[in-house]
């Protein structure tokens, strides 16, 4: 019996998914994340629910903030000044911790999006807000649209297949594409040896049960 499996799907050849062109492939993968799981877009802010969250003050901050601001807190989640206004509501819900009205925003570091933190955050989130699914499955589009524009492109995503493959069957990366991958990166210096080892990893992963 298979396992239920939540999909996030996410096109790489869309400005919608990619912001610019020097972005790697985990943050436009992580929004896509978030959003398929109702969490901020911004990183920092998801963060901060993530985190009220593990400690279970998420509604109580939703609530501090509609009183503090006058606004639904996902509704203003999503606008230019939300970070500043949860860092009022965060000092209005407990001061101790939070001392001013800008300790959060202006402390607060957001994590540094490696290939490992993604695909361990992503399955926590999972496991939080996926309806019961055991496995998070990303089909990514355009793939071969995407690397064909950079040998790091191919290192990036061979990065991401091993911390999947790593992760034993609980994220599955679905990638797909027009054009066979040895015809778009044909130009690319160094690309026998970088595809060899992405195709050797994907055709690993297809044996353990995920799909490339």
């Amino acid at each position: 019996e298979l396992a239920p499996a939540l999909t996030v799907f996410l096109e790489l050849s869309s400005s919608q998914d990619v912001t610019s062109e020097s972005e790697g492939l985990v943050p436009p993968m992580f929004r896509a994340l978030l959003a398929r799981l109702d969490y901020a877009q911004s990183p920092k802010l998801a963060g901060l629910e993530f985190d009220l969250e593990t400690e279970g003050r998420l509604d109580a901050f939703e609530a501090t903030f509609e009183q503090v601001t006058g606004k639904p807190w996902r509704t203003h989640r999503h606008t230019s000044l939300a970070v500043n206004s949860a860092s009022r509501a965060l000092h209005a819900l407990d001061p101790e911790t939070f001392p001013s009205a800008e300790a959060w925003s202006r402390d607060f570091q957001t994590p540094s999006l490696t290939a490992k933190w993604f695909v361990r955050r992503a399955v926590e989130m999972l496991d939080r807000r996926g309806a019961g699914a055991k496995r998070l499955i990303f089909v990514v589009d355009e793939v071969s649209q995407y690397i064909a524009r950079s040998i790091d492109r191919i290192r990036a995503m061979h990065g991401v297949a091993e911390e999947f493959k790593a992760l034993g069957g609980r994220v599955w990366l679905v990638a797909t594409g027009q054009e066979r991958l040895e015809e778009v990166v044909e130009g690319l210096e160094g690309k026998q040896s970088e595809l060899q080892r992405l195709r050797e990893e994907l055709m690993v992963i297809c044996s353990m049960g995920f799909a490339g």
